[in-house]
């Protein structure tokens, strides 16, 4: 996720600039496991948001970040363990890139938006594809 201290106080600078709670820490912890989830998960990739809907955004990541990830995640979310593999090797590759804070970086200055499904704005009708929704949707306009 962040590399120190200060990643940290800038990325939560960076929330609280996109209108983002940073004074829940659970909420804030939240809104940035999904901002790294969307940089490591393609959209609609089932194991990820079979994860978060069975551990919660946050430890999930944990989950998937671990250096030596446990059998007890797969196991909690129903996913079998050759899918549960597979997607560690696609996560990987994209965990040691600091593309967090460079995508909220791009999003304050071009006036994105975080929207998750925690936020009065988030468009239930996607909730309808189960595993496959978006971790969060990033929007403009």
């Amino acid at each position: 996720m962040t590399a120190g201290p200060q990643d940290d106080t800038e990325i939560m600078s960076l929330l609280a600039r996109l209108g983002r709670r940073t004074d829940d820490p659970d909420r804030a912890r939240d809104d940035l496991s999904r901002v790294v989830w969307s940089c490591l998960a393609e959209p609609g990739d089932a194991v990820a948001g079979m994860l978060i809907d069975a551990l919660g955004a946050d430890e999930a990541l944990r989950a998937a970040c671990a250096a030596r990830p446990s059998r007890a995640a797969p196991d909690a979310a129903g996913i079998p363990l050759a899918d549960w593999g597979d997607a560690l090797k696609r996560w990987r590759p994209r965990v040691t890139a600091p593309d967090a804070a460079h995508a909220l970086r791009i999003a304050v200055t071009r006036g994105i938006r975080l929207v998750t499904p925690a936020d009065a704005h988030w468009p239930r009708a996607v909730d309808d594809l189960g595993a496959h929704r978006p971790i969060c949707l990033w929007v403009r306009g």
